[in-house]
């Protein structure tokens, strides 16, 4: 994504990418829509 960094929002992408496997299965068990979460986690990083 261009970033210098690696922060938090980072991070939960990489969660999110995991789905069900490994720890994203903690956020669909707490009723996280997925695809939302990672469309407000990209729009926050790209602007």
């Amino acid at each position: 994504m261009g970033a210098c960094y690696v922060g938090t929002e980072h991070l939960l992408l990489g969660i999110i990418a995991e789905g069900r496997e490994s720890d994203g299965h903690i956020l669909l068990a707490l009723g996280v829509d997925i695809h939302n979460a990672r469309r407000t986690v990209v729009g926050v990083l790209c602007g």
